[in-house]
């Protein structure tokens, strides 16, 4: 029973953990954006505008997203990183998250590349993860894989033989359900990738 209350703690902590740093995430980038461009705003209309400072927010996420895709502003954004991972403090910080951040974008080198099934030779069972790396340890050809153990957050990274792998023909997005959802949103079916 100790240990069933313990359990509930822990997973509702790890739900509403990720909801409130994104809340106060978007309410602090909210309140900056609106800051600034309040006075601009109020001096071009003449008067206060409800929900503006919302839309320009909207407009400065799809615009930093813009920039982020386009060879200027990756340019830019590199200057900018460049001065943020030389300041001691944010160093740290900023390359933290990240690295957090760019392992769960569908857009990065580094987010995972496809969703496997590991097998555990034991039991004859399957592990749903996600495959991060092919690589080769001592002549054999291995694979690292994330699985995930507490929603998608937390987790092992394992190096498992290749032939201990199934590469499924899942997309990311799919496997990431599954976690989330418990195994409930799992195809009834999961096929193996013919090409790797």
């Amino acid at each position: 029973m100790r240990q069933r209350i313990r359990n509930y703690f822990i997973t509702g902590l790890l739900v509403i953990v990720p909801i409130v740093i994104t809340y106060l995430t978007v309410t602090w980038l909210f309140s900056v954006i609106d800051g600034l461009m309040e006075p601009l705003w109020f001096r071009y209309f003449q008067r206060h505008i409800p929900g503006l400072g919302f839309l320009t927010t909207i407009l400065v996420i799809f615009i930093a997203g813009f920039l982020a895709t386009n060879v200027i502003g990756k340019q830019i954004l590199e200057a900018v990183e460049n001065i943020l991972l030389r300041i001691p403090v944010s160093r740290s910080i900023y390359a933290t998250t990240k690295q957090l951040m760019d392992s769960f974008s569908p857009t990065s080198k580094a987010s995972f590349k496809q969703v496997v099934l590991v097998k555990h030779p034991e039991s004859g069972s399957y592990s749903i993860g996600f495959l991060t790396k092919e690589l080769v340890i001592e002549g054999v050809d291995m694979v690292a894989a994330y699985i995930p153990t507490n929603h998608v957050y937390f987790g092992n990274i394992i190096l498992v033989k290749r032939e201990l792998v199934v590469f499924t023909d899942m997309a990311v997005e799919e496997g990431l359900k599954a976690i989330l959802t418990a195994g409930t949103a799992l195809p009834g079916k999961i096929q193996k990738q013919v090409t790797v």
